[in-house]
């Protein structure tokens, strides 16, 4: 495979991840108190919501079972194609094969673990976090229910939460 069509799947995946991400935490951040008099009152996605609240179980169990899928095929596809474009240009450079590989794994593993960790993980928590505030029907995907504003779930992420504020529009 191409670095390039690896660098395209990890980007596909980094969004499938979020996707998971986001709905698990709209399951666990969303109150059925909360969706009942929005689904008295006919609100688009309630009844969707009223399912999932239903069945928390098995909502978590998918998202989880995507996360991990999800998470996992990363490391296998995203590593050896950024470590593909960090050895190259070290072996060009007179480097020997295994201090240009060491060095690509490390360098692969520390941009792979960061873009998870913010992109995969941090925007989409805190997207539907914010979302929560506004009267947005469906703040986050399936199940698509309105989710409240949660416990402060990322207060020690500080300058990474910065960070994530200007890709999520906030």
């Amino acid at each position: 495979m191409s670095a390039g069509m690896g660098i395209a799947i990890t980007v596909a995946l980094l969004a499938v991840n979020a996707f998971f991400v986001a709905g698990e935490f709209a399951v666990t951040s969303t109150r059925r108190s909360q969706v009942e008099p929005l689904a008295d009152e006919g609100a688009r996605g309630t009844r969707d919501a009223l399912y999932a609240l239903q069945h928390v179980s098995l909502m978590l169990a998918i998202c989880q079972l995507g996360v991990t899928v999800a998470s996992t095929t990363l490391g296998v596809v995203a590593e050896p194609a950024i470590a593909h474009l960090v050895e190259s240009p070290l072996e060009r450079l007179g480097a020997p094969e295994a201090t240009s590989h060491v060095i690509g794994f490390a360098a692969a593993l520390i941009i792979v673990l960061f873009c998870h960790v913010v992109f995969g993980e941090m925007v989409p928590k805190e997207y539907l976090d914010r979302r929560a505030g506004t009267d947005a029907p469906h703040p986050g995907p399936h199940p698509r229910a309105p989710g409240p504003r949660s416990a402060p779930h990322h207060r020690g992420h500080g300058p990474f939460r910065e960070l994530v504020r200007p890709f999520v529009g906030l």
